[in-house]
C-alpha cells in the first residue's frame, strides 16, 4: 500500500516528533513523488533511524547548519540602514549586468533519461515493471522506479530506510557496464544534432540545436522520418490490430526536434527520455524535469514569459541549490526565486559575491547558453559507495579498482594531473579527504596507484589500523592535456648509460576522447577488474615493480650510489636506493619474468604497506656516523637525521635543476648553492670540485643536457 496523502490523517506532525531533523525530511522534488503523505514518511524515517550512526551524523550536521543560521541572523541584525542601502545598490548593478547579458538567440535542449538505471533493469527484466524496485544497495540507492517513488523511496536514500518505507522493495545491484552501453547508444543520436553536445553524465546531456535548426529547413521528408521499433509500433486509425504504423515524420521547430530525439531514443533503446527546450541551460534543465516521465517543456524565448514563470518557481528545484542552502534561504524567508530579488540587499551582505551572482541569475532566469565540454576542467574523479569494508586488504583492492577506473577516464579525456585526492567516508558517515601534489604529472595507473596507496596507508594509520569505510573515491586535479612525450623522470638523466631500446618500440600518442565517453563513472581496464576480482595478495612494492617489469624490455642503468645495474623502472630504482643508502643487505632484486610466469607471494599487502609507511616515518636513525649524499656530497649527522629525511634529500638532489647547476659549475659558471641541513657548504663544494677535477663526478651517470 502506498502512502499517497489521505484526508483526515492523524499522524504526528514533523515538529511534534522529538527526533525530527529537517535534513532528514523527505525531499519530494523528484519526479513521481508529488502528493505523498510526507508526515507519515518522515515519521517512518525517524522511527527507524534514531540512534543509528546515520542519524547521529545527520544530527551533527543539522546542528552545524543551525549554528550557521543563528550567526547569520545575528549578523543581519547588526547591519545599519546605510549598509543595507549600499548593498541594495550594488545588487542592482549586478542584476543590471546580468540582464544585459541575457541572450535569447540560441536554442538549448536538455535530455534526461527517465529513472535511467531502473529503466534499464526493467527493460531487461520485464517482471520488475509493476513492482517497487530500486538500483543500488542497502547502504545507498542510485535511483528507484516510479512505483517505488509512491512509497517515498528515492535516489540518495540509504537502502535500509527504503526497506522500512517499502518492505516489498526489490533492490537490484548496479551494473555500470550495461548502463554505459545504453548511454553510448543515446549519445550516438545526440551527436547527429550537435556534434559538440555536452554529456553531463550517463543519463543526461545538453545539446545546442541552433545550427541544426538552420540546416533542418532544407531537410526533405525522408530525412525527418524514422521507423518504429516492431514492438512499439501503434495501430493505425483503421482499427485493424494488424495494421500498424511503420514510421513517424517530424516537422521543423525546436519542439519537433526534441520529440524526434526522444522518439529515436525510445525506438533504439526501448527507454523513454524527457526534454527541456529553452534559450539557456538553466531553464532547459528545469524544463526536462517538469513533465517527467516521457514528456517535454518548451520555454518561449521571451523575457516577460520567462520572468512570469521563474518568479514563483521554488528555489529548491533549481539545479545547484542543495538542502543546506535551502535551509539558509528558508531562515531568511526565501522560498521562491522571486524572493531572491526582494532580499537582494541582505543576500549581498551575507553571502559571497560568487554565490550572489548565481542567485541573481536564478531570479532572472538567465544563465549561460554556451556549451563548453572541452573548456578548462578543474578535476576528474571516480568514487564508489559500498557495504562497510574493514579488512585492510579489501580496502587496498577497492583502491586498486578505483585507480584503474580513474586511469581509464584520464586516457579517454587525454588528461594528466599533479594533485591526487583520496576521499573516504567511514561508518560514522564522516567524510575525509587527503591530497598529495607531486612535481611530475600522473598519467596512468602506474603513476596514480603508488600515490593513492600512500594516502590510504596514512588514513589507516590515523585510524590506528582500524579503518572501516563505506565510500572511497580518488580524484585528480591541477590538470593539463596529456602530451605524447615520455613522462619526465630520473630515467631521462640515465639515458646515456641505458641499453638501447628496440627500434620497433614507439610511444603511441594519446588521443582525446569523443564526447560520448566523457563520463566520471567507472570502467575497469582489464578483465580481472571488470569482473570485480580483488588485487593479487602480494607485497605492495613487488607488485608495483612487477607491473613495470612485465614488459619484455629489460633496459638497465647504474645506481648513482653503488654503480650496480638495475631495471629501468622508477619503482625498482627507488627501492634499491632505499636499500643501498641504508646499507640494507636484505634487498633482493626480483627475477626478470614475463607477466604470465610471474609468481606471487603470500605476504599481506596491507601489513607490508602499513609496515613500510610506519618505518619510513619512524625515528629510526642512520648508523652513528656522518653520511654524505652521493649526489651533492652534503653531510648529514646520523644523530639528527632519519633515513626518511635522508632519502627525501636524495630524491631532491636527483632533479634536473641540480644536475644543470653542477654542469654549469664545471663550465666555469657560478654554482647556485642549495640549502642543505647539517653540513659545511665550503667543504662540500670542495668535494664536488675534487670529483669534477678527477673526471669521475656525477656527470658520468648522465648525458649532456
Amino acid at each position: 500500500m502506498d502512502v499517497s496523502k489521505k484526508s483526515g490523517s492523524n499522524q504526528l506532525k514533523p515538529h511534534e516528533h522529538p527526533a525530527q531533523l529537517t535534513r532528514m525530511s523527505l525531499n519530494d522534488n523528484k519526479a513521481g513523488m508529488q502528493g505523498l503523505d510526507k508526515e507519515k514518511i518522515n515519521k517512518i524515517i525517524m522511527d527507524n533511524t534514531v540512534g543509528s550512526r546515520f542519524y547521529k551524523n545527520e544530527q551533527k550536521r543539522e546542528q552545524q547548519v543551525n549554528s550557521r543560521i543563528q550567526k547569520m541572523k545575528e549578523k543581519l541584525n547588526s547591519f545599519t540602514s546605510n549598509q543595507i542601502m549600499t548593498a541594495k545598490q550594488h545588487a542592482d548593478e549586478i542584476l543590471l549586468e546580468v540582464e544585459n547579458q541575457r541572450d535569447l538567440s540560441r536554442t538549448i535542449i536538455h535530455i534526461d533519461m527517465d529513472a535511467f538505471y531502473a529503466a534499464v533493469e526493467e527493460r531487461d527484466r520485464p517482471e520488475l515493471k509493476q513492482k517497487p524496485m530500486a538500483v543500488g544497495g542497502m547502504d545507498m540507492l542510485s535511483t528507484s522506479n516510479y512505483v517505488a517513488r509512491k512509497y517515498g523511496v528515492r535516489a540518495a536514500m540509504p537502502g535500509f530506510i527504503a526497506k522500512k518505507l517499502c518492505p516489498n522493495l526489490i533492490i537490484v545491484p548496479t551494473n555500470f557496464d550495461k548502463y554505459r552501453e545504453v548511454s553510448k547508444e543515446t549519445q550516438e543520436i545526440f551527436s547527429e544534432y550537435d556534434e559538440n553536445f555536452c554529456g553531463m553524465s550517463l543519463d543526461e546531456a545538453f545539446l545546442d540545436i541552433t545550427d541544426h535548426l538552420q540546416k533542418r529547413i532544407l531537410y526533405d521528408q525522408e530525412e525527418r522520418t524514422f521507423n518504429y521499433h516492431p514492438t512499439l509500433a501503434p495501430t493505425t486509425t483503421s482499427g485493424d490490430a494488424n495494421d500498424k504504423k511503420t514510421s513517424e515524420t517530424f516537422a521543423f521547430s525546436a519542439e519537433e526536434v526534441a520529440k524526434e530525439i526522444r522518439f529515436r531514443i525510445h525506438q533504439k533503446t526501448l527507454l523513454t527520455a524527457s526534454a527541456g527546450i529553452a534559450a539557456n541551460t538553466m531553464l532547459a534543465k528545469i524544463g526536462s524535469d517538469l513533465n517527467k516521465p516521457n514528456g517535454q517543456t518548451f520555454f518561449v524565448p521571451n523575457r516577460d514569459e520567462i520572468m512570469k514563470f521563474i518568479k514563483d518557481f521554488p528555489v529548491r528545484k533549481v539545479n545547484g541549490i542543495g538542502k543546506v542552502t535551502e535551509q539558509l534561504f528558508s531562515s531568511l524567508g526565501v522560498k521562491k526565486c522571486g524572493d531572491i530579488y526582494e532580499m537582494r540587499a541582505e543576500l549581498m551582505l551575507l553571502f559571497s559575491a560568487t554565490s550572489c551572482s548565481f542567485f541573481f541569475r536564478m531570479c532572472l532566469g538567465c544563465s549561460s547558453n554556451i556549451l563548453e565540454p572541452d573548456g578548462e576542467r578543474k578535476s576528474i574523479s571516480t568514487e564508489r559507495t559500498f557495504s562497510t569494508i574493514s579488512d585492510c586488504d579489501e580496502l587496498f583492492a577497492k583502491l586498486d579498482e578505483l585507480c584503474h577506473s580513474l586511469a581509464v577516464d584520464m586516457k579517454k579525456q587525454n588528461l594528466q594531473g599533479k594533485t591526487l585526492t583520496l576521499k573516504t567516508k567511514n561508518v560514522d558517515f564522516q567524510l575525509h579527504t587527503r591530497s598529495k601534489t607531486i612535481n611530475v604529472p600522473m598519467t596512468n595507473y602506474q603513476t596514480i596507484f603508488p600515490v593513492a596507496q600512500e594516502l590510504l596507508k596514512q588514513e589507516i594509520l590515523n585510524a590506528n589500523n582500524k579503518l572501516s569505510l563505506r565510500l572511497m573515491g580518488v580524484g585528480l586535479s591541477k590538470l593539463e592535456t596529456a602530451t605524447t612525450s615520455a613522462q619526465t623522470s630520473i630515467l631521462k638523466f640515465f639515458a646515456g648509460n641505458t641499453k638501447p631500446q628496440s627500434s620497433d618500440k614507439t610511444v603511441s600518442p594519446q588521443t582525446s576522447c569523443s564526447r560520448d565517453h566523457e563520463w566520471s563513472d567507472h570502467e575497469p581496464c582489464d578483465d580481472n577488474h571488470k569482473n570485480g576480482d580483488p588485487v593479487n595478495q602480494k607485497d605492495m612494492k613487488n607488485e608495483l615493480i612487477q607491473v613495470e617489469t612485465s614488459k619484455t624490455d629489460t633496459e638497465t642503468f647504474p645506481c648513482p650510489a653503488c654503480g650496480t645495474e638495475q631495471f629501468k623502472t622508477t619503482a625498482l630504482l627507488n627501492q634499491h636506493l632505499d636499500a643501498c643508502l641504508s646499507s640494507d643487505k636484505t634487498f633482493q632484486q626480483p627475477e626478470i619474468k614475463s607477466s604470465s610466469n610471474s609468481t606471487q607471494t603470500s605476504t599481506s599487502p596491507c601489513k607490508t604497506a602499513i609496515s613500510n609507511l610506519t618505518n619510513s616515518n619512524s625515528s629510526v636513525m642512520l648508523d652513528e656516523t656522518t653520511y654524505s649524499c652521493p649526489i651533492c656530497c652534503a653531510s648529514f649527522q646520523s644523530s639528527k637525521t632519519t633515513l626518511y629525511q635522508f632519502n627525501n634529500h636524495v630524491d631532491s638532489c636527483l632533479s634536473q635543476s641540480t644536475i644543470r647547476d653542477i654542469l654549469k659549475e664545471e663550465n666555469g659558471e657560478p654554482f647556485k648553492k642549495r640549502s642543505l641541513a647539517n653540513h659545511n657548504n665550503n667543504e662540500n663544494l670542495s668535494k664536488r670540485r675534487k670529483l669534477l677535477s678527477k673526471g669521475d663526478g656525477i656527470e658520468k651517470f648522465f648525458v649532456q643536457l
